[in-house]
Parts: structure tokens; sequence; C-alpha cells
């Protein structure tokens, strides 16, 4: 194996800012993807609350709450459920015909019509 001729650096990836995560998870969200949490090193509750109100802005209005805690006598943890799919799961669980969430559509591009053959 030949030798390497420069030394190597590693460097830490960049500190991800919560509203750079809220960008990311969002655009995971419509795509239906999920963002690896590897990705988004986040470093403690203030951080991850942080990264969930920017995300839940860029989302819409708060519609319900989520609630729970690791095991008996610790501090809960909450989430925001965004008040679309809270409103779509409350009406799900009350027998009624939900609407899929409509995903935002790709720009329309027009097509060009192959010459006529002659």
């Amino acid at each position: 194996m030949a030798a390497i001729s420069r030394a190597l650096t590693v460097t830490a990836p960049a500190r991800v800012t919560p509203q750079i995560a809220a960008q990311a998870l969002c655009r995971a969200r419509l795509d239906g993807r999920r963002v690896s949490s590897a990705r988004l090193r986040i470093q403690g509750h203030d951080e991850a609350y942080a990264i969930q109100d920017a995300t839940l802005a860029a989302i819409g209005p708060v519609g319900g709450w989520k609630v729970g805690a690791p095991g008996p006598g610790q501090q809960p943890i909450c989430a925001p459920l965004p008040a679309a799919e809270f409103e779509t799961w409350v009406k799900a669980k009350q027998g009624k015909k939900v609407k899929a969430a409509a995903k935002p559509k790709a720009k329309a591009t027009k097509k060009k019509k192959a010459p006529a053959k002659k």
C-alpha cells in the first residue's frame, strides 16, 4: 500500500442552527423522507425545543400536544402537533372521512411539440 503524502486532518462537521435543522426537517416532511439524528447533532433539550419551535413556525399553528415522560418520576417531554394534522387525526378517530394532506405540486413544464413529419 502506498504511503499517504500529506497528513490527514479530521474536522468536526459545523454546528447546525435550529433554523437550518427546521428547514431540513420541513423539506424532508414534504418529500416523505427522514432526517438522520446524527446529521442534526442536537445538544440537549433546549436545542431540541428550539428546533421544534422553528419547525412548527414553518408548518403552521398548534392543534394539540403530545406529552410523556421517559419513566416514572422523570421530567415530561412535550411536542406540539400541527393543527392540520391534529384535526385530520381527530376526524379519523371519529370515523369521519378525511382527505389526505396535499403535497405541494411540482411546477408544470410545458412540453414542446415535436415538429410535424413531412
